[in-house]
């Protein structure tokens, strides 16, 4: 199933005893890395399954639900292949999708991404307030993007949880990417 032009299929993850009537779900969706990239065939789209969440769940090792202040929450995990590079747009359009036919709780969307998609993350949330505004939380991993002071004004005008890793030894996305001060 295609959601943007630079997709042509993804993987979803429902939780146990979806769907729970009138329940709306968080969302977390994955942004895979460069070396993923495919035309979302049966041959490629098994590459979302190397990193990340997609992993995890893969292995049967994604927790079926968290609890947090006494509270269990289950996620609606989609992880999407790309084509090529995505765009913003194609970030956002991604999101005005699942909120049109999956039952999300439009203010528990959260993003994540390695590499190229650590880039589309950073960029989605910092580049656009309204798209920073959109999301509850971002875990950039390893980011492909450049850190702009601007970036980091957005998110924080929007008040918007980061969590940025990075492998200090990365060979393709140095690491100031993620830890450059300002």
């Amino acid at each position: 199933i295609s959601m943007v032009p630079h997709t042509n299929a993804y993987y979803e993850y429902l939780p146990q005893g979806y769907p729970e009537p009138n329940k709306k779900y968080p969302l977390m969706i994955f942004f895979h890395g460069l070396g993923e990239t495919g035309p979302g065939t049966p041959a490629t789209l098994p590459y979302v399954l190397r990193n990340g969440p997609p992993k995890l769940i893969n292995e049967g090792s994604f927790p079926t639900s968290f609890t947090v202040n006494n509270v269990n929450h289950k996620f609606i995990v989609i992880s999407p292949q790309f084509t090529d590079w995505p765009t913003e747009t194609d970030a956002d359009n991604i999101i005005n999708y699942l909120i049109a036919n999956y039952p999300v709780g439009i203010n528990r969307i959260y993003l994540t991404g390695l590499s190229m998609g650590g880039g589309v993350v950073w960029n989605y949330s910092g580049n656009d307030i309204s798209h920073a505004n959109r999301i509850a939380g971002i875990v950039p991993v390893c980011g492909a993007g450049y850190p702009y002071p601007s970036h980091a004004r957005t998110m924080a005008a929007a008040n918007l949880p980061v969590w940025a890793t990075h492998n200090s030894l990365d060979n393709v996305s140095p690491l100031l990417w993620s830890s450059k001060p300002w």
